[in-house]
């Protein structure tokens, strides 16, 4: 080690060793220079060459000034130099914020290295994001020049990141640059014959459903792979640079669709486009596009312009100029990513922006950190009130998100919740109906909530005002089905008619007040408020006091926190009493109900008749007993007539089926809606528009119901929708994919034996019989939780065909569907599982096959065989040519030959061209047919040529119901020895790639 750090510099010309002045370090020619001196004298992987970058260097400058940031790049000099003192080595500074070093290739060394120049930018203020980052080149070889280690060590840098600082090279990282350039060079073609597309993402107001803008996002329809994902391109094309190039074709398609729409008579709502600092960098942005917009003949309030955080952070002159002549050519413009780690609460009351965007990726809002992530929320939603800005919340994926949200007051959303990223022609049926959307523009909730820190200010409210403010009050505990109530307050002691000191048996004596026909509703309400929360889960009960008296009870339950698998919940106890009873009391003087006149009707409609929801009125028509015995629709609105094609008959059948086809039900909702004031949500299922329908009772006026009608098919179902949309389905049930927990939903969601442990209640179905033991070990396979965890992490819906025993019917085929119902970031959560009756249809299709087949093989002379088209590729018939064809005297030594399977009869080394060309073909036919040409070896061993002409039968019933019917022909004596070469060269091609298993018709 002495040696090397003795070695001499006296043959270098002087030129060489000219070192920069700020740090003392020698320049990239100097450090190349020494590095080829130094290098020679160590041992193979004993030295290793770090390049080095200091991440968001410039936003350290903007926070501190350039002086400081001078400072900073001395004392990493002087790290480097304490470390080529003590171990030897080079040390260089190659301008801006990029070092290079040889040091000893050591991982404690190169780790302290690292925290020294991380403890040096933190003690000199520091700055979110700013870290140094390695790329590092282990010098292998002492005989390859520095200049091969130093362009190593810069490729692996550029794979660092804040999250990945330190990155040592690896052969790999090679072709991966090899790709990206092979990629770059497919996408300078693909954007000269414009293969790039948008979709746009809906923006919906959380509060009317309606969509007050979209974001496109780019797509890329390759000629041969298809639709490509941007997570494949887009960081290749930023980190190249040509980001903009991408994002001009994108912008002026956006005013190309928005010129077509409104030239077909259309108002379009505004749509957001990403622009980049790469874009504002490389281009003047705001010129570009008010040249679109002159070019299109488009006002600019169509247009909105989304520039992320990151970009205002790091080049803030140039970045506020852009985004201040955009506002000033009209453009909307929005801070996107805003809390993505580059910012503080702080940089909204410095830049100048229209509305900000939060990915709710950022907020953790889930089980572990459910509390930190809605603070964090608050904090932003708190501050952006202050400043008047309006905020977007994207990433919104499932109910208990959108709860949260609305509970803080956030008016606009976006995300999969609401719609998926939509191809232009869904987008546009999407904005057909006017309707159905908002064109006010964005605005600022004005009214706020109260905060939990007014309530406990002692200054303006003691105990008893609080106390007195709740109402009668309880904490309940639930776990499972056992339930216990730790506190009450002294209003709900009086409620129950106890006295306040006696505490003792509080939980039997609380919960036994509760009639017992009451404690399944009351059951429910707890496991809504747990599913919705933070959502309120509201209802009525019969609550009777120790004297003997009954009240109704107004419930509203929230749930507060789950500890230890307890779940806590506030309760808090309205007494309905005295106002249920006064209209009661209504109804027995038979107090007169007015009659509506065409009048009445007239103004209905001015108010309701172009609602985007349906409405309807119907008076409550009652018998000589006060009690409802019928109902009259007096009135509907054009969309209600819309939903139920014109028919009001329809209505009293769609009302009929959300109540279970209990018409004695249905009156009494109608009653206890017209004459005692109650509001009631119900779900139905519409055969004739094939959509799912919200259906909410409530009072119109005094012996009238009114019924709004919601189509919610669009948007993700709340589970208690599926009571009574499973006309068709023998089963039904609720399953949380995370807990392991399910419940039977229909047609019994009261029995405890269908409600618990998910593998148990799997279990004990194959153990009862219910499951029959045909293909046990699929169905088990399919069932089971971690295979549904991982297939619905891409899918929303799969599906399985099993036999099963019925009431009725001991072998019956039946297909489970198992449907997304909830997702939490990203993953699946919560599920619906319907089981129907195939049966008819199976047997329907088997005896189909049976005659297609029969006919197909009838005077059959060649070659002919059929397998499955699903992973095995199992062959389930060959006809005595194909036996010939392979040299065999039976079908049990073809089989045998084979491996029972498709794979076993083409040439090993032609099987994966085969199956690609079979897929490649059968995609682009419309009538499923494919043409390929290969080897096949027979018993004896001989090679012969063989053309395959086949044809995929598909089946919705699964995957084995999937054939290929093919005919074989002998063409060795017909193929020309140049034609046999190409094939052969072609199988080069697909040498190296997977082996494709057919898995049915691309979309």
């Amino acid at each position: 080690m002495g040696e090397l750090q003795a070695a001499s510099l006296t043959d270098l010309n002087p030129e060489h060793l000219v070192k920069n002045s700020l740090t003392g370090l020698y320049s990239p020619r100097g450090f190349i220079e020494e590095a080829r001196l130094f290098i020679p004298r160590t041992a193979p992987n004993e030295y290793c060459l770090i390049a080095m970058d200091i991440m968001h260097f410039r936003l350290f400058n903007k926070f501190h000034g350039r002086s400081a940031g001078d400072q900073l790049l001395i004392q990493i000099a002087d790290c480097l130099e304490q470390v080529r003192n003590q171990y030897g080595g080079v040390t260089g500074y190659f301008e801006g914020d990029n070092f290079c070093v040889v040091m000893p290739w050591r991982v404690d060394l190169v780790e302290e290295l690292w925290g020294r120049i991380g403890k040096a930018i933190t003690q000199m203020g520091g700055a979110t994001g700013v870290i140094p980052l390695f790329g590092i080149s282990p010098i292998d070889d002492i005989e390859l020049p520095p200049e091969v280690y130093y362009d190593r060590a810069t490729l692996a840098l550029s794979r660092a990141s804040a999250r990945d600082h330190t990155v040592p090279y690896d052969p790999g990282m090679e072709s991966f640059l090899e790709e990206e350039i092979r990629l770059l060079m497919e996408v300078t073609e693909a954007l000269e014959h414009e293969e790039f597309t948008f979709f746009a993402q809906p923006q919906c107001d959380i509060f009317t459903g309606k969509v007050v803008g979209a974001e496109s996002l780019v797509r890329w329809r390759h000629k041969t792979r298809g639709m490509i994902p941007p997570a494949r391109f887009v960081p290749v094309l930023e980190r190249s640079g040509m980001i903009c190039l991408l994002d001009k074709q994108v912008w002026e398609k956006v005013c190309q669709w928005l010129r077509s729409w409104l030239d077909r008579g259309y108002q379009p709502v505004p749509i957001s486009i990403n622009i980049s600092r790469i874009d504002i960098m490389s281009m003047d942005v705001p010129a570009y596009l008010k040249g679109l917009l002159e070019k299109y003949d488009l006002p600019a309030k169509y247009i909105k312009a989304e520039i992320t955080e990151s970009a205002y952070a790091e080049e803030d002159d140039t970045i506020n100029n852009t985004v201040d002549r955009l506002r000033e050519a009209g453009f909307l413009v929005m801070m996107d990513d805003f809390g993505s780690g580059y910012s503080s609460l702080n940089m909204l009351k410095s830049v100048a922006v229209d509305v900000i965007k939060i990915d709710m990726r950022f907020l953790e809002i889930n089980e572990e950190e459910e509390q930190k992530g809605i603070g964090i929320l608050e904090s932003i939603v708190n501050m952006a009130r202050l400043m008047g800005l309006p905020i977007i919340v994207e990433g919104v994926e499932t109910l208990q998100q959108e709860n949260v949200l609305r509970s803080m007051g956030c008016r606009y959303t976006q995300g999969y919740y609401y719609y998926k990223p939509l191809p232009i022609e869904q987008f546009e049926a999407a904005l057909a109906d006017k309707r159905r959307l908002d064109f006010t523009g964005l605005h600022c909730k004005q009214v706020e909530a109260f905060h939990v820190r007014e309530l406990m200010d002692g200054n303006l409210f003691t105990d008893t005002a609080v106390n007195n403010i709740l109402g009668p009050c309880a904490i309940y505990e639930i776990c499972g089905n056992q339930v216990e109530i730790t506190r009450v307050n002294e209003q709900a002691y009086r409620l129950a008619g106890l006295e306040v000191p006696d505490n003792k048996d509080l939980t039997k004596k609380i919960w036994s007040n509760v009639r017992d026909d009451d404690r399944a509703e009351l059951m429910s309400l707890f496991e809504w408020a747990y599913e919705r929360r933070p959502e309120v889960a509201e209802g009525s009960i019969h609550y009777l006091r120790v004297d003997g008296r009954v009240l109704w009870v107004l419930v509203r339950v929230f749930f507060l926190r789950e500890k230890e698998g307890r779940r806590i919940y506030f309760v808090s106890l309205t007494d309905m009493t005295a106002l249920r009873n006064l209209r009661e009391e209504k109804v027995r003087t038979k107090q007169p109900v007015t009659d509506l006149g065409q009048e009445d009707r007239d103004q209905l409609d001015q108010f309701y008749g172009a609602l985007p929801c349906g409405l309807g009125v119907a008076k409550i028509l009652l018998n000589e007993e006060q009690k409802a015995d019928d109902y009259d629709i007096v009135y509907i609105n054009r969309e209600m007539e819309r939903m139920c094609g014109r028919d009001i008959g329809r209505i009293r059948h769609l009302i009929l089926k959300a109540f279970g086809d209990d018409f004695g039900r249905v009156l009494q909702k109608a009653y206890q809606a017209a004459f005692l004031g109650e509001n009631l949500v119900h779900y139905a299922y519409s055969a004739l528009s094939n959509h799912y329908l919200q259906l909410t009772l409530y009072q119109y006026e005094y012996g009238y119901a009114g019924c709004l009608l919601q189509d919610i098919t669009q948007r993700q179902l709340h589970e208690e929708a599926f009571r009574s949309m499973v006309l068709s389905y023998q089963e039904v049930y609720y399953l949380n994919l995370q807990e392991n927990y399910c419940r039977m939903l229909y047609p019994d969601g009261t029995l405890l034996t269908e409600r618990g442990n998910y593998e148990a209640m799997i279990e004990r179905h194959f153990g009862t019989g219910r499951i029959l033991k045909f293909g046990e070990a699929a169905t088990r396979q399919f069932l089971s939780l971690g295979n549904l965890r991982t297939a619905l992490m891409s899918q929303d819906t799969v599906e399985h065909r099993y036999r099963r025993c019925s009431k009725g019917n001991p072998d019956e085929w039946c297909l489970t569907t198992i449907t997304i119902n909830e997702r939490e970031r990203g993953r699946p959560k919560t599920a619906v599982v319907t089981i129907r009756s195939i049966d008819k249809i199976i047997k329907e299709d088997e005896e189909r096959r049976q005659g297609y087949m029969a006919k197909t093989l009838a005077n059959m002379s060649d070659a002919f065989f059929i397998y499955r088209a699903m992973k095995d590729e199992n062959i389930l018939y060959a006809n005595p040519a194909v036996m010939e064809l392979y040299g065999c005297q039976s079908m049990t030594e073809f089989m045998d030959l084979v491996g029972h399977s498709f794979r076993g009869m083409v040439h090993p080394d032609d099987l994966n061209r085969v199956e690609w060309e079979i897929e490649e073909q059968i995609r682009d036919s419309d009538e499923n047919m494919d043409y390929v040409q290969y080897r096949i070896i027979r018993q004896d061993g001989e090679v012969r040529w063989v053309e395959d002409y086949g044809h995929l039968e598909t089946s919705k019933w699964g995957e084995e119901h999937r054939l290929f019917y093919v005919f074989l022909k002998d063409i060795t004596d017909m193929i020309t020895q140049p034609q046999q070469q190409k094939l052969l060269d072609t199988n080069r091609f697909y040498a190296d790639r997977d082996p494709f298993v057919y898995d049915g018709p691309q979309d």
